[in-house]
């Protein structure tokens, strides 16, 4: 090739330029800037872990409101009580935490919706909220494992840390928690507004 050509083809604007990432960048630094997180999927340790740094880094002298949209069907226990835990650490610090159930949420995710600011926790109007006990991990039973006593102390125990943060963010009496998580229990917007998992029932802009 003669020093013409590629010096031609190095200076062709012909082509568009695309940088690599641009909106998914340009879209993140929106969201981190106005202290936005997009809760979806499982919740798991590998998905969470950032959420959680941003939620950390958000306690800060600001007081700006930080926003979580909820699309999950719930996951791992002990992270989704991490997340609650920086949740109420920005509460205390007097800044308003913003929930919004966006599709559904389901189990732990759940808990973490109701644990918005009061007043601030919304649902789409076609959100469908489903609160239950935990339960033993996929393919394990009373059948399956030998001792069980340890890991059903445990699922006791967790039990009873959930039913303690519904009737904390709901208002709602021990009995009444315990016989709504009994077993899997689908609600419409309307209904998890009136149980107090949320106070509103609208979109909201992110």
């Amino acid at each position: 090739m003669s020093q013409e050509t590629e010096t031609e083809t190095k200076n062709d604007s012909s082509k568009p330029i695309v940088t690599p990432n641009y909106f998914t960048t340009l879209r993140d630094n929106y969201f981190l800037v106005n202290r936005t997180i997009w809760l979806t999927g499982e919740i798991s340790t590998e998905n969470s872990c950032e959420i959680l740094k941003y939620l950390n880094f958000w306690n800060d002298e600001s007081k700006s409101p930080v926003k979580i949209f909820i699309c999950s069907p719930g996951g791992e226990v002990d992270i989704g009580f991490a997340l609650i835990d920086e949740i109420e650490k920005l509460k205390a610090a007097k800044i308003p935490v913003i929930t919004v159930c966006c599709g559904a949420c389901s189990s732990m995710a759940s808990i973490i919706l109701a644990a918005g600011t009061k007043g601030k926790r919304y649902t789409y109007p076609h959100g469908r909220i489903m609160i239950h006990r935990p339960s033993y991990p996929d393919g394990i039973d009373d059948r399956t494992i030998d001792g069980l006593d340890i890991m059903k102390n445990e699922l006791s125990v967790t039990s009873d840390i959930m039913c303690e943060m519904l009737m904390k963010y709901t208002g709602k009496s021990k009995k009444i928690i315990k016989e709504a998580i009994s077993s899997d229990n689908f609600m419409s917007a309307a209904e998890a507004k009136k149980f107090g998992i949320v106070d509103k029932l609208d979109t909201f802009i992110a």
